[in-house]
């Protein structure tokens, strides 16, 4: 370099431009492409076991705004992939498509296939024997149906991406305008959590003593697990299996068959399993007429049974106060004897005749 000479780092560079003003006009020029992104009309599903859930799929062309905005010069065609395990849940593959959108090549109906259990997938464009061509100007690109499969107090994701046939060079997503958005979309999933019916412990969709023989076996266990606090108390304890009973299941203590109604029938029932005060440690069950938790089927079942009331009420009013009757308790516990011998003779004696 000669004495007297300047060196220009940027010969092309116009004078007065900086970094600055350049990073203002790289800014300008990218403000208008298209970043979308795929996502479902909610992030988070809460539905009940064996119970079927529909979700849109949405295109939102300026994320940065709400709520979602169609691509600015419309879309023309479109590709995309729904996956969830198999094991949750169940896609069917007539998912529900906008009539513009319900186009394959130069065919109406737009491409709808499983692609294994768990995956499907939709692929269409618009009308392109139409002239002129309409370019979709809405948010929605499908509705798929799920059945979901999973156990109550279960969660799961469901998960979208972009589908190709052809290669990583296959070109999806395209604007009105023919550019590819493929490189610029984004992603989203969503999570679907499933709810019980209130009770219902086991998750089988149905309210049986089953539910309360778990609500027992936790509090046995402790009372830990928050799932079973049914009353909101914020522990698992003997009023919570009140709960299920009188408020949930609508019934009273000692309704052994959860039939709705606490009468004789009950009795009979339990009576004839038979374990009453057997030689067995903590073997009955609600059914098996163990009605306070404590594992066993005694005269302590009786009195709270009675202390609660409900003994030939008929079936239980949700808002109608129960009223022990005082002389209820005394005349089941001098029945007691009568039916404990009734009851051991047709244990032991083949030819008596039991209920």
């Amino acid at each position: 370099m000669h004495a007297g000479q300047t060196f220009r780092t940027c010969a092309s560079a116009p004078p007065g431009l900086t970094l600055v003003s350049v990073f203002a006009l790289l800014t300008l020029a990218t403000d208008g492409l298209a970043t979308p992104r795929i996502h479902f009309d909610q992030s988070e599903y809460r539905i009940s076991n064996n119970q079927p859930l529909e979700m849109q799929i949405l295109i939102d062309g300026e994320p940065r705004t709400i709520p979602d905005d169609a691509i600015p010069s419309g879309l023309f065609s479109y590709g995309v992939q729904v996956q969830v395990d198999a094991v949750n849940a169940e896609l069917d593959t007539a998912a529900q498509v906008p009539a513009e959108l319900d186009f394959f090549g130069f065919d109406a109906g737009a491409s709808r296939e499983q692609i294994r259990p768990g995956v499907i997938a939709i692929r269409g464009n618009v009308n392109r024997r139409a002239n002129p061509i309409e370019n979709y100007d809405g948010s929605l690109l499908a509705t798929v149906s799920l059945l979901n499969l999973a156990p109550a107090l279960s969660e799961y994701k469901v998960s979208l991406s972009l589908f190709r046939t052809l290669g990583p060079t296959q070109q999806v997503f395209l604007d009105g305008k023919g550019n590819v958005l493929d490189s610029t979309i984004t992603f989203e999933s969503a999570v679907v959590r499933i709810d019980s019916l209130p009770g219902d412990t086991d998750g089988d969709g149905m309210l049986t003593a089953v539910d309360i023989d778990l609500i027992c076996q936790h509090i046995a266990a402790g009372g830990a697990d928050r799932r079973f606090d049914l009353n909101g108390d914020n522990q698992v304890s003997i009023s919570d299996v009140d709960f299920w009973v009188e408020r949930i299941k609508q019934t009273y203590i000692g309704d052994s068959n959860l039939d709705g109604e606490f009468n004789s029938g009950d009795f009979v029932n339990v009576f004839r399993i038979g374990e009453y005060e057997d030689r067995l440690t903590e073997n009955s069950t609600w059914a098996d007429g163990d009605w306070n938790c404590d594992g066993e089927f005694d005269s302590g079942d009786f009195v709270r049974a009675f202390r609660a009331g409900g003994f030939e009420m008929g079936p239980r009013k949700l808002d109608a106060e129960v009223v022990p009757e005082a002389c209820g308790l005394a005349l089941l516990l001098s029945g007691l004897p009568v039916l404990m011998l009734r009851h051991r003779a047709c244990r032991t004696s083949p030819r008596a005749t039991c209920p």
